[in-house]
């Protein structure tokens, strides 16, 4: 079957193969395709290492972001190592000039700095908390510059690039329970669908697609998403997801078993929280998408999408859409953006 524009095709499941990973003795798994990357034909993809050691910390750095501004941030209480990365196409008619978005695999191991030492990432609370910690920093604090109608207004305002955390859920997969979610970009930027769970008190892993969508004389995010629609890239990202697998090694296995009696003995009630937005961030995002849904031609100023129809797509976005995996939705943990650094 062969792809749209509107709904285009990645790569064959019968290409996917098994990939796995040891990590201090515990193994991550799951099948994936060999890369297919549109722009470049070098061996850059998967040449990760297979094996790493967590007591092996001068291998980890501590984490970045590259700012839509330019300039790159470091957050000094969390250190990263990558252990894969990989890069799909996805192409819609016609085929010889058909592409039309990719998706990035990224995943790493992070370690969380500045944990308190009764505190374990295999409480899920703390899980959570520090997932949105690294979201917060390399997404949500990725501002950009206010769009200006008034040609004489100086002020320096900032707006938001992405919304989320979005349809949040923890996800029984393999032996495990990871944290899931994904984001909504608000301009032109990635979409992230993400997982967590942890592998030590203090180290966690991210699982990260970063979702790219390209169309010819496209000038807003909001006309990108009705040309060429999320469903077949969250449905592959799906595909990989659903065959995660990872088994703890024996000592924290036992750890994990011994935090989570800790928190049954202690009654904690919120066993599986989610991360949740606030009305005010979905009021922002409306406006910051409408906003940039006018888009000049030549001299004459013209409002391609009224803001109807924009609120109507970003509150059908913010809707739950439990995968096959899922739990039931928790209690809500909002945690307010703050910088990192």
């Amino acid at each position: 079957m062969l792809g749209t524009e509107k709904n285009p095709k990645g790569p064959n499941l019968n290409k996917f193969r098994k990939v796995t990973k040891n990590i201090s003795g515990s193994e991550l798994s799951f099948f994936a395709p060999p890369p297919d990357d549109p722009f470049s034909s070098n061996d850059k993809w998967e040449a990760e290492p297979d094996e790493l050691k967590l007591e092996d910390l001068e291998e980890f750095k501590v984490l970045s972001s590259s700012r839509l501004s330019g300039e790159t941030q470091e957050c000094q209480d969390i250190r990263s190592k990558r252990i894969y990365s990989n890069r799909w196409a996805f192409r819609g008619l016609p085929i010889i000039q058909g592409y039309c978005g990719h998706i990035n695999c990224l995943i790493d191991i992070n370690y969380i700095e500045d944990l308190p030492i009764n505190e374990s990432l295999f409480n899920k609370t703390i899980l959570a908390q520090s997932a949105y910690r690294r979201f917060n920093f390399s997404t949500l604090q990725d501002l950009h510059s206010a769009k200006k109608d008034d040609l004489f207004d100086l002020t320096q305002e900032k707006w938001s690039s992405h919304l989320g955390p979005l349809n949040c859920q923890w996800v029984k997969q393999g032996n495990n329970d990871w944290l899931y979610f994904e984001s909504q970009p608000l301009i032109n930027t990635p979409l992230t669908i993400n997982l967590f769970a942890p592998i030590d008190h203090k180290f966690f892993i991210s699982f990260r697609f970063v979702v790219t969508r390209s169309a010819s004389e496209v000038n807003c995010s909001y006309e990108l998403e009705k040309r060429i629609e999320i469903t077949s890239f969250l449905k592959f990202s799906t595909n990989i997801i659903n065959t995660l697998n990872l088994n703890l090694s024996k000592k924290e296995a036992a750890n994990k078993k011994k935090v989570e009696t800790n928190l049954n003995k202690d009654s904690i009630i919120c066993d599986r929280p989610i991360l949740s937005i606030t009305n005010q961030e979905i009021e922002h995002a409306k406006h910051v998408m409408y906003e940039w849904s006018k888009v000049e031609d030549k001299d004459t100023v013209i409002k391609k999408e009224n803001s109807r129809e924009i609120d109507d797509f970003i509150e059908n976005r913010i809707k739950a859409r439990p995968l096959s995996n899922s739990y039931p939705i928790g209690d809500p943990l909002y945690i307010h953006s703050k910088s990192s650094g």
